[in-house]
């Protein structure tokens, strides 16, 4: 159990105590330690008494943390992290809203929205082609990329092809899939 020493913060949890409906429950109440009369006497007591309580240092407050629910959460909140990394990234280097919307499930005016927030501003219309051997190294770098993630792959193929925007590269790939 980690210590809680902040006189604010024991206020809060004594407030939390006292406002929630654990009398109904007198299992949970027990197995923090607490007893149903006790939440009945914290919430008849005014606010500053409340706060009086907390002051006290013989009220020893703690809290323990599940470890592996804090685990999940730090991967879950680099997964967004970087998710959110690699989609600025691709509306930063000129993916086309299908793309977007393909790989991120972003609509086309949320694209837009966004683009204009990081001051990615692209010509519309179509993109023109580089010259046959540049497609030819595209498609070639595209199919030695072994990667199931398909932005991770056009993220690495973008990152052999920095100059071209990422909607170019994009066109090059499917025009040879429509050619199969």
């Amino acid at each position: 159990m980690l210590p809680i020493v902040d006189a604010e913060v024991r206020l809060v949890l004594l407030n939390h105590l006292a406002s929630r409906r654990l009398a109904n429950s007198p299992s949970a109440l027990r197995s923090a330690g607490l007893e149903p009369e006790q939440i009945e006497r914290l919430r008849a007591l005014p606010a500053q008494e409340l706060a009086r309580l907390a002051d006290m240092r013989s009220l020893t407050m703690g809290f323990t943390i599940n470890p592996a629910g804090l685990r999940h959460g730090l991967r879950a909140i680099a997964v967004m992290r970087d998710r959110e990394w690699l989609e600025s990234y691709f509306l930063l280097h000129g993916a086309s809203w299908q793309l977007m919307r393909a790989l991120f499930r972003l609509r086309r005016k949320r694209v837009f929205s966004r683009r204009q927030e990081l001051g990615a501003w692209f010509p519309p219309g179509r993109v023109k082609l580089p010259e046959g051997p540049v497609r030819e190294d595209i498609r070639i770098v595209w199919k030695r990329i072994q990667e199931n993630d398909l932005r991770l792959r056009y993220y690495r193929l973008h990152q052999e092809f920095k100059p071209i925007l990422i909607r170019v590269l994009e066109e090059v790939i499917r025009s040879q899939e429509d050619r199969r």
